[in-house]
């Protein structure tokens, strides 16, 4: 870590979020590595991995496919839970439910909401005063830099994954004022205290410039 490799985590996201070594990247499975590594893993950084005990060949195999396996300069040996065991430190993800931003909202005027969602789901419905952002743009730290250290990020997708995602790219960044909403988008339209906008023809298009 020290010689700036990067750290991928590929556990599920529920062992992500009860704890994982500051600054790391989560990625989740293989699909969700087949899907995104080739945008947000850089090609020209050592690759250290921490996965579940039994699935370190399956991810050797999957980063050869990927052309990703000169980078591969090893794994956690024995998990996550060697790490926690060793007292190093530990970041952790804060999580809250669409019933309580519904109560925040009205009240906090430091709350942004950042919506990672594709372009085309965001135009068919989003919170009012939201911003989209794709991950391709959250992995240019540059577009996270312009963001106010004061606010206090809401993020949200469709059931909670890529929220997951573009969290840990904003940490690694050292931007940890952050929340991610449970369920996403699916638990955020049921909600009746949270302000709808439906089929947008107008969306946000520099989506981390645009506060508002």
């Amino acid at each position: 870590m020290d010689q700036g490799a990067w750290i991928i985590d590929c556990r599920d996201s529920a062992d992500y979020q009860d704890g994982f070594i500051p600054g790391s990247l989560f990625l989740g499975g293989q699909a969700s590595m087949t899907e995104w590594a080739s945008f947000l893993i850089p090609q020209d950084k050592p690759l250290l991995f921490v996965l579940h005990k039994g699935g370190e060949q399956a991810m050797v195999a999957l980063l050869a496919k990927l052309g990703l396996g000169n980078q591969l300069k090893g794994y956690l040996e024995g998990g996550f839970e060697t790490w926690r065991k060793s007292a190093e430190p530990i970041d952790m993800l804060i999580e809250i439910e669409a019933d309580e931003l519904a109560m925040d909202l009205p009240h906090d005027p430091k709350i942004q909401v950042l919506d990672v969602r594709p372009i085309e789901s965001f135009e068919q419905g989003h919170i009012q005063g939201a911003t989209q952002a794709s991950l391709e743009l959250l992995v240019d730290p540059f577009s996270i830099a312009v963001l106010d250290p004061d606010q206090n990020l809401y993020i949200h997708s469709h059931r909670g994954y890529r929220s997951l995602v573009a969290a840990s790219l904003f940490k690694r960044q050292g931007y940890h004022n952050l929340r991610v909403i449970k369920g996403g988008w699916e638990e955020i339209q049921k909600h009746p205290g949270i302000p709808l906008v439906w089929g947008s023809t107008d969306p946000i298009q520099d989506a981390v410039v645009d506060r508002g």
